[in-house]
């Protein structure tokens, strides 16, 4: 069976209006009910990955960069950060709205680094890349 199409619109290049990001709160909405399938254990596994996928990607990204004129890696720089700021105001309206608080067991449950017993943090992206 195809895939089906959505008609997700986030287009940074002309700014975010709030009407386009309750639109995209309820694909975000979506997906997190998507991943309640998966185990603690399950979830936790997925996070390491991806904490490993940013880690390798940002080293790519920082040796990209340094092959940049200084314009452009402003430019791209400045980029970058907009998106993030936009991706952060997206999950920060998500867990504001009144439908994200009524879901789900509201205990904490800290993530540790396997290696050093350390928390991990929510936001694993760093300084380095706006340095």
């Amino acid at each position: 069976m195809p895939r089906r199409e959505f008609a997700r619109r986030f287009e940074p290049r002309y700014g975010v209006s709030d009407p386009m990001l309750e639109t995209e709160v309820e694909y975000l909405r979506r997906e997190v009910e998507d991943q309640r399938v998966y185990s603690s254990n399950d979830l936790t596994e997925r996070l390491s990955n991806r904490r490993r996928d940013l880690t390798v990607v940002e080293v790519e990204l920082e040796f990209a960069l340094k092959r940049l004129s200084d314009q452009d890696r402003l430019i791209v720089r400045n980029l970058f950060a907009r998106d993030c700021w936009y991706l952060a105001k997206l999950y920060e309206r998500y867990m504001r709205s009144d439908q994200s608080a009524d879901t789900g067991a509201h205990t904490r449950q800290d993530i540790t680094d396997e290696e050093t017993g350390d928390l991990v943090p929510v936001m694993p992206f760093k300084e380095s890349l706006f340095g």
